[in-house]
């Protein structure tokens, strides 16, 4: 087989050529701004090596208009140019390049929302979550909606990340999960209200989940642990009952053990 050093050196030589024939493809375009749009249009249905491939494009192009400020676009061209952009960042890995390049975090409010509720309609919670951190839309959107499949999904870290730097959503998370840690709480009928989601199991988010949960929130966040007063005596409640089984029943087995023992004696 071909030595490692060797195709080491034969992948950057590859690698070379294909930013050097992008240079010179964006300096013969008109647009290069559209033009990288149908560029990632074409590898945007397939996945592994053209995601690569898509994020070296769109590095390259960033690199260019960069350094050639007077390509940008700007007024209703960018526009509908920034509606051409969700589809291609769901996935993630050109998000940070395309948001800088089209100027997303400027896009009126109202339509970044949309794009991200539409996100979340069709099953795309992780993404519509991720999108939201990005362009910090988070105090616009619907807390428990945007929140729940992400729990439902044990992704606890994007939720987390999710309420970062916003208190009062902080607040609003812990008040949410110490209502589902009522026992009249049904998450998997709750969950049936999400398109797309896997079935839930019966102890799915139970107590113990919930409460390891809530109590990093309390930690985190320093929060008021009287947002979760629920979880609170929950806990006190199962001290309770492990003393209790501590003094009576650990204890009555001994005395009874050495009862019995003293009458086979």
């Amino acid at each position: 087989g071909i030595p490692l050093s060797d195709t080491l050196c034969l992948s950057l030589c590859l690698l070379s050529q294909v930013k050097e024939n992008l240079r010179r493809y964006i300096l013969e375009v008109d647009d290069p701004m559209t033009f990288l749009l149908d560029l990632l249009d074409h590898y945007s249905s397939t996945k592994g090596k053209a995601n690569s491939l898509a994020a070296l494009i769109a590095g390259e192009f960033q690199k260019w208009i960069r350094d050639h400020p007077e390509c940008r676009q700007s007024g209703l061209r960018l526009r509908k140019l920034q509606s051409r952009v969700f589809p291609l960042i769901t996935e993630g890995n050109l998000l940070d390049i395309l948001i800088s390049m089209y100027d997303l975090e400027e896009a009126d409010r109202s339509f970044l929302l949309g794009n991200v509720t539409h996100l979340h309609q069709m099953g795309k919670y992780k993404e519509a979550a991720v999108l939201s951190i990005k362009l910090n839309l988070q105090p616009d959107l619907d807390l428990e909606q945007m929140c729940a499949p992400l729990l439902f999904l044990d992704r606890f870290n994007l939720l987390e990340s999710y309420v970062s730097g916003y208190p009062e959503l902080q607040c609003r998370l812990l008040q949410m999960l110490d209502r589902w840690s009522d026992s009249n709480f049904n998450p998997r009928k709750f969950s049936k209200e999400f398109r797309g989601l896997p079935p839930v199991k019966p102890d799915k988010l139970n107590l113990k989940t919930l409460s390891k949960l809530a109590f990093r929130l309390l930690e985190t966040y320093n929060l008021d642990p009287a947002l979760c007063t629920n979880m609170i005596n929950q806990r006190h409640l199962g001290t309770l009952k492990y003393l209790m089984y501590k003094r009576f029943v650990e204890v009555g087995f001994i005395v009874v053990h050495y009862s019995e023992t003293l009458a086979i004696w």
